[in-house]
């Protein structure tokens, strides 16, 4: 594995890892709760950032088929800490599979392109998708202090 999957991948597992810790600390009602309506409770969070790094490492990184229903991900509800923290570890295997057959010539194929025309490469989608990981994942460490403090 070349040095940036490595990092990535590294960086990956302690974000995936401090989600799980959250996860098992909450009791299953906290799981689905929001402190307002417009706040997305951590199993949304949960399934969001599961649902965006399989699209962006695994489609467009590793050319997988993802049929992701982005959507569905915003309306999950009833899901207990043990099967959120199992779709954690599922998209990290999957991750983890890419990351290991990544080279470092294929960081700058192209990836894709936005809504406004920007093409971006591989390097884009691994960087946009670590963002995001870690975006969501300090919303999850805000969401369990509010729970503790509601």
């Amino acid at each position: 594995m070349n040095a940036l999957s490595a990092a990535t991948l590294h960086r990956l597992e302690e974000l995936h890892n401090s989600m799980k810790q959250v996860l098992a600390v909450l009791p299953a009602d906290a799981l689905d709760w929001s402190p307002a309506q417009e706040v997305n409770s951590v199993a949304v969070l949960v399934a969001h950032v599961c649902g965006s790094e399989r699209f962006w490492i695994g489609e467009k990184v590793g050319g997988l088929t993802i049929q992701r229903d982005r959507d569905a991900e915003f309306v999950v509800r009833g899901i207990d800490g043990a099967e959120l923290a199992a779709m954690l570890d599922d998209t990290l295997a999957m991750a983890r599979s890419v990351l290991g057959i990544l080279s470092l010539a294929d960081l700058t194929r192209p990836a894709g392109a936005s809504k406004n025309g920007f093409v971006y490469d591989v390097a884009w989608a691994l960087q946009h998708a670590l963002e995001h990981v870690a975006l969501h994942t300090g919303h999850i460490e805000l969401m369990r202090q509010w729970w503790e403090n509601h």
